[in-house]
């Protein structure tokens, strides 16, 4: 139940950082047109509990990663290049959250050194 909690704990600031991330100040005026992301893709992983007891936070920290990333997207992305959000669920489990995590970060590793 602890290691639950801490999950659940750690998702939320990940939840909330992502859901602040788009509200900077905007200019008043036009917004600059923002040239097209091009090159190789940054990958972030995300890992939130989309299903399971912890449910009620995890779709919605998936709900708004998703749209996020249409949102960098289009603004030009990160130095550049387009962003692409990786969504893996833990089930609500500790065991499934450290599993994807290592999935993912294997297969980010070898992709890196390609």
């Amino acid at each position: 139940m602890k290691a639950a909690v801490r999950i659940v704990s750690l998702a939320i600031p990940i939840a909330l950082g992502l859901s602040l991330a788009g509200c900077g100040k905007q200019a008043a005026g036009p917004a600059p047109s923002a040239k097209a992301p091009g090159g190789q893709p940054h990958v972030i992983g995300a890992i939130f509990a989309v299903t399971g007891d912890a449910s009620s936070l995890g779709v919605p920290e998936r709900n708004t990663a998703v749209p996020l990333e249409k949102m960098i997207d289009a603004e030009g992305g990160i130095n550049g290049r387009p962003p692409r959000i990786v969504v893996e669920g833990s089930k609500s489990q500790p065991a499934e959250a450290l599993s994807a995590a290592k999935r993912r970060d294997v297969a980010g590793s070898a992709a890196d050194r390609a």
